[in-house]
């Protein structure tokens, strides 16, 4: 039998889809969650899903790493491409900072590579470092 009380859910969005996922957690899931926003910092500690912008990664690590000390943790970075295409970006280091607190972790974008066949190299690296291979040039 499988048992789901040791995952947590981290869902890592942009500031403009923050409320749609905690109306989704709160009235069509019926679920408690918790968020980290640059207005607010709400901790549910009954929680099982942590809801952060995209732009609050330097406020959320800490608590992500404490979270991966007790839950299993699932990662969802909603519209993916934007800052992983690069390992210049800020957004790119900071998940690749925290990215083996991860055992499962999934992408979600509407918007593929922008033309751009390294972008998709790099989120796929952040995915599964093993999938494409190193770089040789």
């Amino acid at each position: 039998m499988l048992k789901f009380n040791n995952l947590y859910t981290v869902i890592i969005c942009p500031p403009k889809a923050l409320a749609s996922f905690e109306r989704e957690l709160s009235e069509k899931l019926k679920v408690s969650y918790s968020i980290i926003s640059t207005d607010k910092t709400d901790i549910n500690s009954r929680a099982r899903f942590l809801v952060v912008s995209n732009t609050c990664m330097e406020k959320a690590t800490p608590i992500i790493v404490e979270l991966s000390k007790s839950f299993k943790l699932i990662g969802i970075i909603d519209e993916a491409h934007q800052g992983l295409q690069s390992p210049t970006t800020k957004f790119y280091k900071q998940i690749l900072m925290i990215r083996k607190l991860f055992p499962i972790m999934y992408y979600t974008t509407a918007t593929t590579c922008k033309n751009n066949i390294m972008g998709m190299y790099y989120m796929l690296s952040l995915l599964n470092p093993n999938i494409l291979g190193q770089l040789q040039w």
